[in-house]
């Protein structure tokens, strides 16, 4: 008797993707007697396509590919593929910033409304090549303690997926959240103020309105909504959390990247890349808004290298499995582990720009190199860095990154200023802010050794530039950055917009152009007043009369998302203008790799 048995074995295949390796599900039919063996055809790939950080997994059956952009950039498409070559995307705006009480009591604040969140599935993409413009809004900053409108925080920024609408894709407009509304002592009349109405609407001061809201999550407070499209279903992630208030008592922050109310000191900032509001505040200023995110999703084949650890977005590259964190997680290894040396970069949180003349903020601090990793089960604790805050009459460092305690990046030095004290000298860090000339020429911040440069010494009414992990400052511009090893250096996440003459706004990937190529992290800020460069690497640029980099006018270009790149420093072109500040810093990354 002849009779036919049905397999199904894993065939390992090379394709498309940077040297991705995918596995097809192959049935064929093994003869006993004497029929021919047949073998089924080879299931399509999908799309080829490069820009954000890249992120795969299986939901079910279906095995995605993921593009998470931090920071403004392009995904382009360079070949279809025949999974009906369609995209899911997930657009998240800035959170708005929250509100100040400039009065000694318990006058109620409003937070600020989070960043508007959309959502897409099924949108064609039928052009190879093709590019779709990725727009990242930034967080609205906090409002301000003076005795004036300033004191309700300012309304985030949009982000956007396609605005040239190209190939009939929609574009996918989110709007900025709503600043929340404060409360000025001496103003004329009147001095509550209501919230600004945004993506979420900020809340109202004192009994004033709330502002009323585009998208209907996160507002006022409120919690946000959660979305797999960045790592799978088994970690979903909650953006577009609101601000909390502040009366007798603070608020929380809602879910979702929402900064908590305060009843002195700042308000807590909304977290970067999740579109949260900014708590309010008594005390010197709001909480600024968290910055927004895009996510790019499409269907591709199984892969054939399974992850032997969780955390991060995982990709494989170079017979290597990688694993991004652009948020503090845990890597934990899975019980298909072996002992392995693991390959590391760990960068921290760059420095904010100073205030008024202000330098640039030095870089995070830059480490590469090995550490063992034992028998599962380990799990390591990952810290990702954020970047310091530009403030009104002040500055901040960056926040250390780590690959468990032992393995830890030092903040980056925040950029020297001018107010309130008088010219400073830039702050020492991993990589040391630029110092302030306003008046006398202050010394740059020192750098940690292994880990960056010093900052320059700011010229007479001028910032100095801020280290880089790569170089000192020079004169106003900031440091260079380090490019990433090769382990690291995927095509697929390759930095894709190089039309923007300013090397601190090219982004969407790990890293930016440098010297040598992409992919460099840990550029320093720019100093100010004849507009220093960020360094390559994702350093801000300083601001120079005439020639804003980003709105208000004197404000320091922020240092890009995930880069640890200082902040550029602000030039107060009248005194104290409450929304000239010095530039924020990027936050860091930590990035593991082992074979595969």
């Amino acid at each position: 008797m002849t009779k036919h048995i049905g397999n199904r074995i894993g065939i390992a295949l090379t394709a498309g993707g940077g040297g991705m390796w995918n596995i097809y599900n192959q049935f064929f039919y093994q003869k006993q007697g004497s029929w021919p063996a047949y073998v089924a055809p080879i299931p399509p790939s999908g799309l080829t396509a490069t820009g954000g950080v890249i992120s795969d997994y299986i939901d079910g059956s279906t095995v995605y590919r993921a593009h998470v952009f931090t920071s403004s950039g392009t995904f382009t498409v360079s070949a279809l593929g025949g999974y009906g070559n369609t995209i899911d995307t997930l657009v998240v705006a800035g959170g708005g910033g929250g509100g100040v009480d400039t009065f000694p009591g318990d006058r109620g604040v409003g937070g600020a409304g989070a960043g508007g969140f959309r959502t897409g599935t099924g949108l064609p993409v039928s052009i190879s090549p093709g590019s779709y413009t990725i727009t990242i809004g930034a967080g609205g900053a906090g409002g301000q303690n003076v005795d004036s409108a300033a004191v309700t925080g300012v309304n985030g920024s949009q982000s956007i997926f396609n605005p040239a609408g190209v190939e009939n894709t929609t574009k996918i407009t989110s709007d900025g959240g709503g600043g929340g509304g404060g409360h000025s002592a001496n103003n004329p009349s009147p001095n509550n103020f209501n919230g600004s109405a945004g993506g979420s609407g900020g809340g109202g001061a004192n009994g004033m309105t709330f502002g009323a809201g585009t998208t209907p999550t996160g507002g006022n407070g409120g919690p946000g909504a959660p979305n797999v499209y960045a790592y799978g279903p088994t970690n979903p992630i909650t953006y577009a959390g609101g601000g909390g208030g502040k009366g007798s008592t603070p608020g929380s922050g809602g879910a979702g990247g929402g900064g908590a109310g305060s009843t002195s000191g700042t308000g807590i900032s909304g977290t970067y890349s999740t579109g949260g509001g900014g708590g309010a505040t008594r005390g010197a200023s709001g909480g600024n808004g968290g910055s927004g995110i895009v996510v790019v999703r499409y269907q591709i084949a199984q892969l054939t290298a399974t992850a032997k650890a969780t955390g991060g977005a995982i990709s494989y590259y170079g017979g290597k499995t990688i694993h991004t964190f652009t948020s503090s997680g845990t890597f934990a290894t899975a019980p298909n582990w072996t002992s392995s040396p693991v390959e590391y970069v760990v960068v921290a949180g760059g420095g904010s720009g100073g205030f008024d003349d202000g330098g640039g903020g030095g870089a995070g601090g830059y480490l590469t190199g090995t550490t063992p990793i034992g028998a599962h089960p380990v799990s390591t604790t990952i810290q990702v860095g954020a970047g310091g805050a530009g403030a009104f009459l002040g500055r901040s460092n960056g926040s250390p990154s780590f690959f468990g305690p032992p393995i830890t990046a030092t903040y980056g030095g925040a950029g020297g200023g001018s107010e309130p004290v008088g010219s400073q000298t830039g702050n020492p860090g991993g990589s040391g802010g630029g110092g302030c000339g306003g008046g006398s020429p202050q010394a740059g911040g020192s750098g940690t050794p292994g880990q960056g440069n010093a900052g320059s010494t700011g010229p007479v009414n001028s910032g100095g530039g801020g280290g880089g992990a790569g170089a000192s400052a020079t004169d106003l511009n900031g440091g260079v950055g380090v490019q990433v090893p090769t382990t690291f250096r995927n095509p697929v996440v390759a930095p894709s917009d190089t039309s923007n003459p300013q090397p601190s706004q090219r982004g969407g990937g790990l890293g930016t152009p440098g010297p040598a190529g992409s992919y460099y992290l840990a550029g320093g800020g720019g100093g100010t007043r004849s507009g220093g460069s960020g360094g390559a690497g994702g350093g801000g640029a300083g601001n120079s009369p005439g020639t804003s980099s980003s709105p208000p006018p004197g404000a320091g270009t922020s240092g890009i998302q995930n880069t640890g790149g200082g902040g550029g420093g602000s030039m107060d072109t009248a005194p104290n203008i409450p929304t000239a500040i010095g530039g924020s810093g990027g936050s860091g990354i930590v990035i593991i790799a082992y074979p595969s």
